[in-house]
């Protein structure tokens, strides 16, 4: 079963747990949806921990990655657990894309609990490289 899964933190390519759900991955396509991007309670720019997303309140944008993957795989199940038991919420959100601005829904993580500072940019990646 084919599942596009928003990844904006640790799961987009060149991060730190994207190797959990490379297997699974059939393609990737940069894509932007609304939201807001915060570091983990104390995390910062300058010590980044890993991001948190407020998917349904947040006003900002979000810059991340659509995964096709295969949604029976034995990763896809891992990686839906450990986000699972870390606390955020599998729910469907419209992502848009960053090349030719089509849309369409896809799981994103939301996190509901107490979160740290905003990331104003809504990209991951760039706070990463800022080091």
């Amino acid at each position: 079963m084919n599942t596009y899964l928003f990844a904006y933190g640790t799961l987009r390519p060149g991060c730190s747990l994207y190797r959990l759900i490379e297997p699974a991955v059939n393609w990737i396509h940069p894509v932007t949806t609304q939201g807001s991007l915060y570091h983990l309670r104390t995390g910062t720019d300058e010590h980044p921990i890993y991001p948190v997303a407020d998917l349904i309140s947040g006003s900002g944008a979000i810059f991340g990655d659509l995964l096709s993957v295969d949604g029976d795989s034995l990763e896809f199940e891992y990686m839906d657990q450990m986000e699972v038991g870390a606390g955020f919420e599998p729910i469907t959100i419209r992502v848009v894309s960053s090349l030719d601005f089509s849309s369409i829904d896809a799981i994103g993580y939301h996190y509901p609990y107490l979160r740290g500072p905003k990331i104003e940019s809504g990209d991951w990646k760039k706070v990463l490289t800022r080091g």
